[in-house]
């Protein structure tokens, strides 16, 4: 499981593992309850390298634009989890390249 960083830099999230994401704040504490905001999410072969590319097939730059619905699971909410693989249904490469889950999101103040 990889723990995104609050904050707008994108991270990759790899087939098979699961995209989670938390805000603190809030439910006892002193700080402000703060809230997920999902900024961006591609789930494809965007690069030729990085974590979740075991091989150099090239640069694919095959991907789907699936913030719509990782926004619909996802913003408002203190935690988010999913298995990325959930996003299979979205896959716009060859059935022979794993595709991978980059996305960001921030931790906005919300509303009691």
């Amino acid at each position: 499981m990889c723990v995104c960083v609050c904050g707008a830099d994108s991270r990759d999230y790899c087939q098979l593992e699961t995209f989670y994401a938390a805000c603190s704040g809030g439910l006892g504490t002193d700080e402000p309850l703060k809230v997920i905001s999902m900024i961006s999410a591609r789930y494809g072969r965007m690069r030729q390298d990085g974590r979740c590319v075991k091989r150099d097939y090239g640069y694919v730059g095959c991907a789907a634009d699936v913030l719509a619905h990782v926004d619909r699971l996802c913003s408002g909410r203190r935690l988010c989890d999913f298995p990325v693989a959930e996003l299979h249904g979205s896959q716009p490469c060859p059935n022979d390249l794993t595709p991978y889950l980059e996305a960001a999101y921030e931790c906005l103040p919300g509303i009691y």
